[in-house]
């Protein structure tokens, strides 16, 4: 009875016992080159391993390929055998792109917030990232660029506009200013100010306050330094409209004068130019010598009034711009800084 149980389990084992050997002995070895290490898939599977590597596996058709961060290879169909051994050798091709930032030495690289562990040959796959530089003194740059696979790319990202400091002294205190760059960089705040790290470069100033008159005008702030800008609002007194009143009374008499002669002058040089014609055609030496000492008068006379009105003329545009940028009285602001031992120097009309 014992000798039949046996002959029962080996009659059940034995196809299993063959399956088993026939699996051992059909073998696939899969490799790559020039690069290895890259994670084997098998129909599309991953089989965590590494090439190269040798698998027992079934007879059949298999589809297989390797990658990994940075490498692929194409997808091989491999026709395996019973009992038989199949050598695959993939190709590996880069899945990257290569990048070198040429920076300032002491300047701080990031891609998308992410620091660059070296900058040159750097291995990034294929993607739009931003770049930034922040370097000590210097504004923060960025610029954004593309990376393509199996491609180098040279970025120059150097911090070239310097920063300074800006002291506004705004009076009153109640005034509100904004200060405005081309590129819509904007600080403000309310009375006097110190603001830090400002780029270097022309800023536009606007400083408000009611019942003052609104300053509004075109900045250079120099970078590596402290610069100091001295607002002193003009309050709109019954003075100030008064002065400006007067200034507009002024420009208009000048503007009217100087259209005046103008026109008076404009007519006398056409009356000339006829005077000069009947000199021309003139044959008596008598007639001639009598239109030539009245043309000269008339020339004379037409010169002066010109002049006149080119005198006029330059009052209104005087009194034009008084009466723009009115002040009580000339204002003259000097000012030095010892720290960077300048001289600035105001002027308002």
């Amino acid at each position: 009875m014992f000798k039949k149980f046996h002959l029962f389990l080996l009659l059940v084992l034995l196809p299993n016992l063959v399956a088993q050997t026939k699996s051992e002995n059909t073998l696939l070895i899969v490799e790559s080159a020039p690069e290895s290490g890259l994670d084997i898939f098998i129909n599309g599977k991953p089989q965590n391993q590494q090439t190269p590597y040798t698998f027992q596996l079934e007879p059949g058709v298999y589809r297989v390929h390797a990658e990994s961060k940075f490498y692929h290879t194409q997808i091989i169909k491999v026709n395996l055998d019973e009992n038989t051994t199949s050598r695959v050798k993939l190709h590996s091709q880069a899945s990257f792109g290569t990048l070198t930032v040429l920076a300032r030495p002491e300047a701080k690289v990031t891609y998308d917030y992410n620091p660059l562990p070296q900058l040159e040959n750097v291995r990034l796959l294929p993607q739009k990232i931003t770049l930034r530089a922040t370097c000590p003194g210097y504004a923060p740059v960025k610029k954004e660029v593309h990376i393509e696979k199996q491609k180098h790319l040279r970025v120059k990202l150097f911090n070239t506009q310097a920063l300074g400091d800006v002291k506004l002294l705004i009076s009153p205190d109640t005034a509100s200013f904004t200060l405005s760059d081309e590129k819509s960089k904007i600080f403000y705040g309310t009375g006097p100010k110190e603001i830090k790290h400002v780029p270097e470069g022309k800023y536009r100033l606007l400083v408000e306050a009611a019942g003052y008159r609104t300053f509004n005008e075109k900045l250079t702030i120099p970078g590596g330094r402290e610069t100091v800008f001295d607002i002193p609002l003009i309050p709109l007194t019954d003075a100030y409209w008064a002065v400006k009143a007067k200034y507009q009374k002024r420009r208009n008499f000048a503007f009217a004068s100087a259209a005046i002669l103008f026109t008076t002058g404009s007519y006398l040089y056409i009356e000339n130019q006829k005077l000069h014609n009947l000199y021309v055609n003139t044959h008596s030496s008598k007639e001639a010598a009598d239109y030539r000492k009245s043309l000269e008068k008339r020339v004379s006379i037409n010169n002066g009034i010109l002049q006149t009105a080119g005198f006029f003329s330059a009052v209104a545009i005087y009194y034009q711009v008084r009466y723009v940028r009115v002040h009580p009285k000339n204002y003259v602001a000097v000012r030095i800084d010892p720290t960077a031992l300048g001289l600035a120097m105001e002027v308002r009309f």
